[in-house]
């Protein structure tokens, strides 16, 4: 069994875009692969009208989702703090458990009734 995820084309916004982009990154989606479009049937007019792929539900759920543009800052000051004390991380160890289990989708697990 397989999941579709669709975005409609009319009123998107680049936030929705963005989460469209997210799910297909989280879901190991080859950058490759093309992109399923799908037409509007409206008798006066015919163009796309939504974006959509679909993705094995258990291939989606060993995927970390993929970090914001907030969250990549966020990391990149802690290892610049890392750098700046020569290397040592003694003082910032809480910081990199957090990140860590960020990116390896610890606490979405968690919260999906899912192991870590």
């Amino acid at each position: 069994m397989s999941v579709r995820i669709k975005i409609n084309l009319y009123g998107l916004k680049f936030g929705d875009l963005f989460q469209f982009v997210d799910a297909a990154r989280a879901s190991g989606i080859e950058p490759s692969r093309e992109v399923s479009v799908l037409e509007d049937d409206d008798r006066y007019e015919r163009g796309p009208a939504a974006l959509e792929f679909e993705v094995d539900p258990a291939a989606y759920n060993t995927f970390a989702e993929p970090l914001t543009f907030n969250q990549s800052r966020e990391l990149a000051t802690v290892i610049d703090q890392v750098l700046a004390a020569g290397g040592d991380a003694r003082t910032l160890t809480t910081e990199l458990r957090q990140w860590r289990d960020t990116l390896l989708g610890v606490s979405r697990w968690a919260s999906n009734g899912g192991g870590g």
